[in-house]
């Protein structure tokens, strides 16, 4: 086919269809494990009244802001590998909810850092 002049005819390379990800996974467990504990123990700062009150919601509010910063840079990857692989739809609402997850794990940090230091100064 090549000597004859004519246009070159490759196979179409056509790729797998893209799997949603509606399973779980280690990483998803870990992640939902983490929200859910400190939640836990964000209600449960709330709930008791003692002199340990101020630490465990400080507790809660370091392991909330980790996560919820490590999910969002998490999913700011994935939304990185969506534009690049040309599906604008899912890189741009991926890049919009791993900023907020960012931007919630910032705040949660800062109000940990802010009980921390009305903890030190009582």
């Amino acid at each position: 086919m090549s000597g004859d002049g004519g246009p070159q005819r490759y196979p179409i390379r056509r790729q797998p269809p893209h799997r949603r990800g509606g399973f779980v996974t280690p990483g998803r467990a870990l992640v939902a494990l983490a929200l859910v504990g400190s939640l836990a123990l964000l209600l449960y700062g709330l709930i008791r009244r003692d002199r340990a009150q101020i630490p465990i919601l400080s507790a809660g509010l370091v392991v909330l802001g980790l996560t919820l910063l490590a999910t969002g840079f998490w999913i700011g990857f994935g939304a990185f590998r969506s534009a690049r692989d040309g599906r604008s739809g899912p890189a741009l609402a991926g890049a919009l909810w791993g900023g907020f997850c960012v931007l919630a794990g910032s705040g949660a940090l800062s109000a940990a850092i802010v009980l921390a230091l009305i903890w030190e100064s009582a």
